[in-house]
């Protein structure tokens, strides 16, 4: 059934936003300019913490994520950061938190 499915969906989503909001006292970066870290914002991701977006892409880098006002970072920027990373990003998410960790090891990531 599509319509269980869909909502099941919202509802995981909820969920998980509802987890990040605890460390909604520290500096935060969403990985990914992409429609994932959308959804994430939609669903109502407080955006009060988030300092930007991070992604490998160079040609994303120095611009905004469409329709906010959040500046897309180069993931090194984090090097040397007490901060939060959100990863939702599906197949990917385990190379991007290897990544993530090699740049910083002492990053909290939330997937």
């Amino acid at each position: 059934n599509y319509k269980d499915v869909f909502f099941e969906s919202i509802n995981k989503m909820q969920t998980f936003i509802h987890s990040c909001q605890s460390y909604s006292e520290n500096e935060m970066y969403l990985f990914g300019a992409s429609y994932n870290t959308q959804f994430l914002l939609v669903f109502g991701l407080s955006k009060c913490k988030i300092v930007g977006i991070l992604d490998n892409c160079k040609e994303k880098q120095g611009k905004y994520l469409y329709g906010y006002n959040l500046q897309i970072f180069d993931p090194i920027i984090v090097k040397d950061k007490n901060c939060v990373v959100v990863v939702k990003n599906g197949y990917y998410s385990k190379e991007i938190i290897e990544q993530l960790y090699v740049i910083n090891p002492l990053l909290v990531i939330i997937t």
